[in-house]
């Protein structure tokens, strides 16, 4: 049997989707959740739809069954808030659990969950998950590590207060989760084009730094497009938690401390406890210290390639603008602007990024396939 994993109802009958547009423009309007009907779609809208998409390609290409959800960038969890999005969310679930009982020789379940920017998943998103599998015989779930379109400032998915409820619920359930983004509000991320790779590789790195396996050993996850950057990248990725781990059980072997000779993102810091190892997220350099080249001239630290003023005129180093950028920490990263680790991190190594992408506001190259600016 050839099995699909990843499909969508993407051809719904055009009041589906302008019942959405409808929702969310009067939500935006008001603030208020609108008092609306989600309109009828009979059993032969939902019939041709399938028959004459889906279903016709998939006999073509010769595929047995395909595990079915709602539309991903119809899912729209940045637009509206949580009571909206559990309309929306049960309306588009209906519609899958309808095709799926038209044809259930080729289709399966998998729920879109109502997620909202800025709300923390709980009690609504439950009810609709157990719904759907205890009642419609769904097999999984989409989560979205992003509900706020492509401005990330949701707690990542290591947060335990944040996300650990909702992995609970799906251990108790016994169903996976594919990791997929919906839409994208920030200009720099085409949302099918960079927002689902950069949601997919994002994901895996939150998942590879974190305790999270070790904290549910069951916990399934399914990451879609060809696993995002992951596949390609893959020594980055094992090199990124390899160092690390390494670092921290030679030093526990040896008694001794150490620390990281560079700041790294603290988005890609591993979240297990490490007693041994210092692990740096801020920038000192022009704070704490400086340093002096064998010429005499003055770099804000060892890494940097810019020569400053010379030691003889180490008073004019106060009005040198390069100084005074790291000195008023002028330099996160556009990409790192909306994190919510910004208070707390400088987006890796400022002059390491200055060095390998020529300035010391650039994203630091370690980042690259997670946060491209």
């Amino acid at each position: 049997m050839i099995i699909d994993c990843h499909g969508h109802f993407t051809t719904t009958p055009p009041q589906v989707a302008a019942f959405r547009e409808q929702q969310t423009a009067e939500f935006l309007q008001t603030g208020r959740t609108p008092d609306l009907e989600p309109p009828a779609v009979t059993d032969e809208e939902i019939h041709e739809a399938i028959d004459k998409n889906q279903l016709r390609i998939m006999r073509e290409r010769g595929i047995d069954l395909t595990v079915f959800s709602p539309r991903a960038m119809g899912m729209d969890h940045h637009m509206g808030n949580e009571d909206t999005n559990v309309v929306w969310a049960r309306y588009c679930n209906a519609l899958v659990h309808r095709a799926c009982q038209m044809f259930p020789d080729h289709f399966v379940g998998v729920c879109q969950l109502p997620q909202a920017a800025g709300v923390k998943p709980g009690g609504r998103v439950f009810e609709e998950l157990e719904r759907c599998v205890l009642e419609y015989g769904f097999i999984g779930a989409n989560l979205n590590p992003d509900p706020t379109g492509g401005r990330w400032s949701d707690p990542p998915l290591w947060d335990k207060d944040w996300w650990y409820p909702l992995y609970a619920k799906m251990v108790e359930l016994d169903i996976p989760a594919m990791i997929h983004v919906s839409g994208s509000c920030n200009p720099h991320f085409n949302a099918v084009a960079t927002h689902y790779i950069n949601g997919d590789t994002t994901a895996f790195v939150q998942f590879l730094t974190s305790d999270i396996f070790k904290d549910f050993p069951t916990l399934k996850f399914i990451i879609p497009h060809g696993g995002g950057a992951a596949p390609y990248h893959w020594g980055r990725y094992r090199g990124l938690a390899d160092m690390l781990n390494t670092a921290e059980d030679v030093l526990v072997q040896a008694g001794a401390f150490g620390s990281l000779g560079a700041e790294i993102p603290k988005c890609l810091v591993p979240k297990r406890t490490f007693k041994q190892l210092t692990i740096g997220t801020r920038c000192s350099a022009g704070i704490q210290f400086f340093v002096v080249d064998p010429s005499g001239y003055t770099r804000v630290c060892n890494h940097s390639p810019k020569r400053l003023e010379h030691v003889s005129r180490i008073e004019l180093l106060k009005q040198n603008e390069y100084w005074r950028q790291f000195v008023q920490k002028r330099y996160l990263p556009e990409a790192c602007a909306d994190c919510a680790d910004a208070r707390h991190c400088d987006g890796g190594c400022r002059e390491a990024a200055h060095v390998a992408c020529g300035s010391v506001s650039a994203t630091d190259a370690i980042l690259s396939p997670v946060r491209p600016a």
